[in-house]
C-alpha cells in the first residue's frame, strides 16, 4: 500500500510540475522561469545566461516527467530554465532543453550527461541546443528602409534587436533579416506575425 501511496504523489507532483511548466510558458517572457524550480528547491541567482548555455537532450522515455529530470540535469550545476516538450494530451515528446549560467557548464552536462541510462536500453542524447533567433522575411518593397521596419517590427513583436537588408541577384524585392534576442522571441514573434 505504501508503494502505491508513493507512486500517486510523484504522478501528482509531476503533473503539477507540468500544469504550472505549461502555465508559465503561456505567460509574458517576463516571467523569470527560475522561479519554477521553486517547486524542486532550486532558486537561480545570477545574470541570464547568454550563447551556448542550453542542451538539447533526446531519447527521454514518455513516462518520464521533471521531477526526474530536473534533479539530474541540476545535479551538473544550477539551472536557468528547463523545458520538457509536451504534446497536448500531456505526454512528453521525447525531448526537453535545459539552460545553464554558462557554457562551460552545459559542456559539462553534455559530457556528463550524454549516454546516460535512465532506464534499461534508454540512454539520454544530450547536446549543444541550436537557438534559432533569426528570421526571414522575404518580398519586401524594394523602398524598405531598415529603421522602418525596425519599428513596425518593434511594434508588432519583443525582442526585435536589429534588421538587415538583403537585395540581390536571385532575391525578389527586398529581404531582411530580423534578429532576436532569443530563441523564445523569435519564436513567439513568428507564431504572431504568420498568424
Amino acid at each position: 500500500m505504501a508503494s502505491s501511496n508513493s507512486s500517486q504523489a510523484r504522478v501528482f507532483a509531476s503533473a503539477t510540475a507540468r500544469a504550472v511548466a505549461r502555465l508559465a510558458s503561456s505567460l509574458s517572457t517576463k516571467l523569470h522561469k527560475p522561479s519554477l524550480f521553486d517547486l524542486h528547491g532550486l532558486v537561480w541567482n545570477g545574470p541570464t545566461p547568454g550563447e551556448r548555455c542550453e542542451v538539447f537532450i533526446s531519447h527521454i522515455p514518455r513516462d518520464t516527467y521533471e521531477d526526474l529530470l530536473i534533479p539530474l540535469f541540476s545535479s551538473v550545476g544550477p539551472l536557468w530554465e528547463f523545458r520538457l516538450m509536451m504534446n497536448f494530451s500531456g505526454q512528453n515528446r521525447g525531448f526537453a532543453y535545459a539552460k545553464y549560467g554558462t557554457p562551460a557548464l552545459a559542456t559539462d552536462a553534455i559530457h556528463k550527461l550524454n549516454g546516460y541510462m535512465l532506464e534499461p536500453k534508454c540512454h539520454l542524447c544530450v547536446r549543444h541546443s541550436t537557438e534559432k533567433r533569426h528570421l526571414c522575411i522575404e518580398n519586401l518593397p524594394a523602398a524598405t528602409k531598415p529603421e522602418d521596419l525596425m519599428k513596425v517590427l518593434r511594434h508588432l513583436a519583443q525582442g526585435v534587436e536589429r534588421v538587415s537588408l538583403k537585395t540581390g541577384p536571385g532575391i525578389e524585392g527586398v529581404s531582411a533579416i530580423v534578429a532576436f534576442s532569443s530563441h523564445y522571441t523569435a519564436s513567439m514573434a513568428k507564431r504572431d506575425l504568420v498568424a
